[in-house]
């Protein structure tokens, strides 16, 4: 079972990828991206681990899709971007800023 938050197909990090990725024991992990979303227009690719939106850190799937919904509530009514702390592929996790814009 997988959420979808703005396209993107999310599954819980761990355990799923603790064999992989034995550091990351928190997160979502993108399964997958519909083209022409919030979620490609973020830069969203399969096999990121999402490990935080905004200043909040992710638990899991439900909890990305939870925290990423108020944040673009919050960022929508101050008018300012969104923030998301990303791991892709080996390297270090790495803070991702999307507009308003890739939201409409």
């Amino acid at each position: 079972m997988h959420d979808t938050v703005a396209g993107a197909k999310l599954l819980t990090a761990f355990p799923s990828i603790g064999w992989r990725f034995p550091d990351v024991t928190e997160g979502a992990v993108v399964i997958g991206v519909e083209p022409d979303t919030a979620a490609q227009k973020i830069g969203f690719e399969e096999r990121d681990i999402l490990l935080g939106v905004g200043e909040d850190k992710v638990r899991d799937a439900q909890d990305f899709a939870s925290k990423m919904n108020a944040e673009f509530t919050a960022a929508k009514e101050s008018q300012r971007d969104v923030t998301f702390l990303v791991k892709k592929g080996d390297g270090p996790a790495s803070e991702t800023t999307a507009s308003l814009k890739a939201f409409e």
